[in-house]
């Protein structure tokens, strides 16, 4: 090998070198989340690396040109040497050596290791390319001047709406939080719920007609304070004869303060006015109809005008924040060993928390609780005596309302 040969060699190696630079920057920057971002911005590179991110025209275009240079001139130099020792044949040759040289090591290698150290080499490459952007100042402000006179040609102006951000993507940002440990998992929890608040019809959170409490109209008086006492509703709706006759809604404080006066006044005379909902209304607009009319109860009626169930403002923000429980009563523990290697385990409980407790590998896929995780699998809300088999363990739902799952018994599975 002479002495102008191994130039040529040195220096293709460099240029490939510099082709691996550009490939792996404009992965790595371009492939960073926005929690990794913030998370750099901690450290001393980090406003720079926002800057670059702020500016992706800028960016894109000082690597494109700088990637395309260097693989341009390693491709002649190439080309010149394989011609020298092989002559016209030299020509194909080198068409076929570069491509390979330069997919393998501008293309493919560095960027398959970017995507998996983006954050570690992130402050490394930033510097580097700011630098060469400004160096190629003239030639960058050629390009995006070109390419902004070519593209109002061929593409239209995207209007404002294109640039939303979709409620999926906003799901998938928390969801990768959550991951990352910059979104809590509650937090995660609450945010999801108040995306799906919207598009949920009160049909799948309301009491359904079977349980719930109402008084006959005629009912003596004194026994609805009894009963009153005993179930601890504040609200209760009244009705004449059949339940699809609703008269109003007996406030229990109304009646209680009544009480000792003579002659008592009739039932109806205390009633408030009751709401009544189609099964098609969202959970957002009747939260909005309850804080217009300032009640906190709707009857949910069908398209016959019967009475399917009920809904209050307690069953809506739970779907929110989780389950309120009164002052006074206790929080009943998450899980308890109802007899040896056999668990009862509340459905909010967070499905991290499960892994760990019971040594599983439970994947959340969108849901953050136990409960969730079985409704996903389910496909529905699913009943009591609900059972399915999952990672060696047996799960089987002991408690659930038609909006909820409550309680779940879990064991391990027996081997067959």
């Amino acid at each position: 090998m002479n002495r102008a040969t191994a130039y040529y060699l040195a220096a293709i190696l460099a240029l490939l070198c510099c082709s691996f630079f550009f490939s792996c920057t404009e992965t790595t920057l371009f492939s960073l989340s926005p929690f990794q971002v913030k998370k750099l911005s901690r450290t001393r590179r980090g406003p720079l690396i926002a800057w670059l991110l702020a500016n992706p025209r800028w960016l894109l275009t000082s690597i494109l040109v700088g990637n395309m240079f260097v693989n341009m001139l390693s491709s002649t130099l190439g080309e010149s040497l394989l011609r020298s020792a092989f002559g016209n044949q030299g020509t194909a040759l080198a068409i076929l050596v570069m491509t390979f040289a330069i997919l393998v090591m501008g293309e493919v290698t560095p960027k398959t290791i970017a995507i998996q150290l983006n954050t570690r080499l992130a402050p490394l490459v930033a510097p580097v390319i700011h630098f060469i952007g400004w160096a190629l100042s003239p030639v960058r402000v050629a390009v995006m001047y070109a390419s902004d006179r070519l593209g109002g040609l061929l593409a239209p102006p995207r209007s404002q709406a294109e640039y939303a951000v979709t409620e999926a993507e906003i799901k998938t940002a928390i969801t990768i939080g959550s991951r990352e440990g910059v979104v809590d998992t509650r937090e995660r929890r609450m945010i999801h719920a108040v995306l799906d608040f919207s598009s949920r019809r009160v049909t799948t959170l309301m009491r359904p007609r079977r349980e719930i409490v109402a008084f006959e109209v005629n009912r003596p008086l004194a026994e609805i304070r009894d009963e009153i006492r005993r179930s601890g509703y504040s609200r209760i709706p009244v009705y004449e004869k059949t339940l699809d006759n609703i008269l109003g809604v007996l406030y229990a404080k109304d009646l209680l303060s009544r009480r000792g006066r003579a002659p008592e006044a009739e039932l109806r005379g205390i009633l408030r006015p009751a709401t009544f909902v189609p099964e098609t209304k969202t959970a957002s607009s009747l939260l909005r109809e309850f804080k217009r009319r300032k009640v906190h109860i709707a009857l949910v009626v069908d398209e016959y005008g019967g009475v399917a169930g009920l809904v209050t403002l307690e069953d809506l923000i739970e779907q929110i924040i989780g389950e309120i429980r009164d002052k006074g009563e206790s929080a009943a523990p998450l899980h308890e060993e109802i007899e040896p290697g056999r668990f009862r385990v509340r459905a909010r409980m967070e499905i991290a928390e499960f892994n760990r407790l019971f040594g599983a590998d439970l994947r959340d896929e969108g849901n953050t609780t136990i409960g969730g995780f079985l409704t996903a699998r389910a496909g529905r809300i699913p009943p009591e005596g609900y059972r399915v088999r999952h990672g060696g363990l047996v799960f089987t739902v002991s408690a659930a309302q038609k909006s909820r799952v409550r309680e779940i018994i879990v064991c391990r599975e027996e081997p067959r």
